[in-house]
């Protein structure tokens, strides 16, 4: 398996953001975008940004899960319940392969589908942004 390469930097080193911010790698499909969040950041603020940098690329009838590149591993896991922005990371958003989830398992967790208006999160719907 090839390792993955590690988070690059924001542009100016990561200069340019605010105080008190992270760099966050956003890869969806063949794509990745450098961004920031603030730190503490859970997972909801992850999808808010998912929705600004990829929204106009989201089938929005699809669900997806949020995963997060774990070093320990050398790959991607589902993000952990709880999970908190402290560190520079890398997260990726994936759409399910399944067509219906009668259930979701423990610690799984699975966004959408994706409404128009917004995103259904665990019954939360977030507005884009």
């Amino acid at each position: 398996m090839a390792a993955e390469a590690a988070v690059p930097a924001l542009p100016n080193g990561g200069a340019g953001a605010p105080s008190g911010t992270v760099p966050v790698l956003f890869c969806f499909s063949v794509f990745a975008r450098p961004s920031s969040v603030p730190h503490g950041a859970g997972y909801e603020l992850l999808i808010q940004k998912f929705l600004s940098l990829y929204g106009d690329q989201l089938d929005m009838h699809r669900k997806f899960v949020v995963q997060l590149f774990a070093e320990e591993w050398g790959q991607y896991v589902d993000l952990p319940k709880g999970f908190a922005v402290s560190e520079r990371c890398k997260v990726r958003l994936v759409p399910l392969q399944i067509q219906e989830l009668s259930a979701e398992p423990a610690g799984y967790t699975c966004v959408g589908p994706i409404k128009n208006v917004g995103l259904t999160l665990l019954n939360t719907t977030l507005a884009r942004p």
